[in-house]
């Protein structure tokens, strides 16, 4: 476990010059390809920042926040979009929109859209079923949120089971709290 924590405060360190160097350096290059190109090896880094852990709750909170999110949105900043764009004032800023779920008030956004390729869906099943039929809106977004979590469920707990992560979790787990314990509740020996 304390290897896990010191390959934590690395993985921050990592981060946090990264996101640091795409803060004054990428910034400085008008957006498009070129901004892209100067991202992409914090990009490449991020993708391999999960395998610095071997415990499920790191690889999984740093493929979330890193691999994911931030990912995501150092490319949208690449070109002018997203949560980024207008940059934050600061460097503290862009590190915590970069790297957290947040949503900066410089730029709010309409919450109320849906994935293009699911709207595509659902207007051809409701073409095929209900012909001209009119669905009220509250039943389309019910059977629209129906089937996205039913197909991401279909896509996404087969390769956890696969991989054993059921099991290792509550191990991982109660060898934390066996940890912890140890670390600060173990008087006098």
């Amino acid at each position: 476990m304390e290897e896990e924590l010191k390959n934590f405060i690395k993985v921050w360190f990592y981060a946090i010059i990264s996101v640091s160097y795409c803060y004054y350096l990428s910034s400085r290059i008008k957006p498009g390809a070129l901004r892209l190109l100067s991202v992409l090896p914090v990009i490449a880094l991020f993708l391999f920042i999960p395998l610095f852990f071997s415990s499920v709750h790191f690889s999984g909170a740093s493929a979330f926040f890193f691999t994911w999110l931030a990912n995501f949105k150092l490319i949208l900043f690449s070109f002018d979009k997203g949560p980024l764009y207008p940059l934050p004032q600061n460097l503290s800023r862009f590190i915590f929109f970069t790297c957290f779920p947040i949503k900066p008030q410089q730029n709010p956004k309409s919450q109320n859209q849906i994935p293009k390729w699911v709207f595509a869906i659902k207007v051809l099943v409701f073409g095929r079923l209900w012909g001209g039929w009119k669905v009220s809106p509250m039943v389309s977004r019910l059977l629209t949120v129906g089937f996205v979590v039913l197909t991401s469920g279909w896509l996404f707990f087969p390769p956890l089971i696969r991989g054993g992560m059921f099991v290792r979790l509550p191990n991982e787990a109660l060898l934390f709290i066996d940890s912890v314990e140890h670390k600060f509740f173990t008087f006098g020996s």
